[in-house]
């Protein structure tokens, strides 16, 4: 019986299973795949600090997490349909990155009770100049393939971990040009940035008003909720200092009509949470 009386569709998941497909995971699982003890300890030991602190718990980047392993999550909530975000493969080749929509596509969705996929939202970088291939590709491997995430979150404080190496990702002009391809293929984009990159996105939304824009975990405010990093959130003040700016940000991105904002990753570490330090078998 569902708990809600509305249908519910999930628009941001990810698959991944670093046991069969191009993961950073992969020759870990491979070698102490049979000692899932000794691998956990050796993934905490392995794992760069800011990393591991970003993201908290090791267990779900060395485990595969399939749509059986979804259904399980759901409990007794009815999930009609299911949006596959990328999940960063780490391929080789040019078209790498559309391998991993084609895996998606192939999984067992819809079948018994199993949500619909509804969407592949996968990877591709703008600034490519294959990007215009990369995207027919996506698109001929998958009718489910609705558009790109292209990760920019970087924070001045070193020690949170970086998505993508630079910032400014979003007004880069190879990059722009690049994002101008999207219109043309009626595809839509996901933004991922920290909290003070908002502005960025606003910018970009204000640029390419035909082009959808979803903004991935609100904006991600790292270390709103507690400490993270070298210097981020430490003080009460600080904190209300994030969350104050944030709001503004955010608030001037909701005047572009044109952007959606996902209600999602309030829980990840990175925020400033301290759940996953505590020795309890909860993944929270």
């Amino acid at each position: 019986m569902n708990l809600l009386k509305f249908p519910i569709i999930d628009p941001h998941i990810h698959q991944w299973d670093p046991y069969s497909m191009p993961h950073k995971a992969n020759v870990l699982v491979k070698l102490l795949g049979r000692y899932p003890n000794v691998m956990r300890q050796v993934a905490k030991v392995g794992m760069p600090k800011k990393m591991l602190d970003t993201v908290g718990n090791v267990d779900h980047v060395i485990s595969p997490y399939l749509p059986a392993d979804y259904l399980q999550d759901c409990g007794r909530f009815e999930v009609e349909s299911v949006v596959h975000v990328e999940a960063d493969w780490h391929g080789h080749g040019r078209f790498a990155k559309v391998d991993e929509t084609i895996w998606v596509d192939h999984l067992p969705f819809g079948t018994q009770y199993l949500p619909n996929l509804g969407g592949i939202i996968g990877s591709a970088d703008p600034a490519s100049p294959r990007f215009e291939q990369v995207l027919q590709r996506h698109l001929a491997a998958s009718p489910r393939f609705r558009g790109i995430r292209a990760m920019a979150s970087n924070h001045p404080d070193p020690g949170v971990f970086d998505w993508y190496p630079k910032c400014g990702r979003y007004t880069d002009p190879a990059f722009l040009k690049g994002f101008a391809l999207l219109e043309k293929y009626q595809l839509r984009f996901d933004a991922f940035v920290y909290s003070g990159q908002l502005p960025d996105v606003t910018w970009l939304a204000s640029r390419f008003p035909q082009i959808p824009i979803v903004l991935d975990h609100l904006g991600t405010p790292a270390g709103v909720f507690g400490p993270v990093g070298k210097f981020t959130g430490r003080t009460a003040l600080e904190r209300q200092h994030i969350f104050n700016k944030w709001k503004y940000d955010i608030a001037l991105l909701a005047e572009q009509k044109h952007v959606h904002v996902k209600m999602s990753g309030l829980f990840m570490p990175v925020l400033g949470h301290q759940f996953h330090r505590l020795n309890t078998s909860s993944d929270c």
